[in-house]
């Protein structure tokens, strides 16, 4: 019985042009082999343009990424959100977690060690990547009140 996988890979360039973006994550998830042959246009559709915040989560998935050798090298924007969680008392109990373990990390330096080796990671791809920051906390008031 003939495999989906033996379909010519200019036939496979078809179909990934044809179908839904949406659709690529899980068709990605359904074998190993689909995997592979849509990784890179999986790449071009979600990972060209990235943004992310001064976090080791957010920062070990961005060293995870530019490490990677077929995901890492569409990436062609990379943002950073300038918000900062900082601890205050009155917080509740899981933001004042999250505000202390950033803290923690940032005044360690990891922070500066792994921003470091992702953008050497690019360098090594010989990849040209546009650097940014964008303010990712909105002011809200209420109608009237300003």
């Amino acid at each position: 019985m003939p495999s989906f996988l033996a379909i010519p890979p200019e036939v496979m360039d078809v179909v990934c042009d044809v179908m839904d973006r949406d659709d690529l994550p899980a068709l990605r998830l359904t074998c190993k082999g689909l995997c592979v042959i849509f990784s890179e246009p999986f790449a071009r559709a979600y990972l060209e343009d990235i943004s992310l915040i001064f976090s080791e989560y957010s920062l070990a998935a961005l060293l995870k990424l530019t490490a990677h050798p077929v995901l890492g090298r569409q990436l062609r924007r990379l943002t950073f959100g300038t918000h900062y969680l900082q601890y205050k008392p009155d917080m509740p109990g899981e933001f004042q977690t999250r505000a202390e373990a950033l803290e923690k990390f940032v005044k360690s330096g990891a922070h500066v060690d792994m921003l470091s080796r992702a953008l050497k990671n690019l360098k090594d791809r010989e990849l040209d990547v546009t650097l940014g920051l964008h303010d990712d906390l909105a002011e809200v008031t209420k109608p009237g009140s300003g």
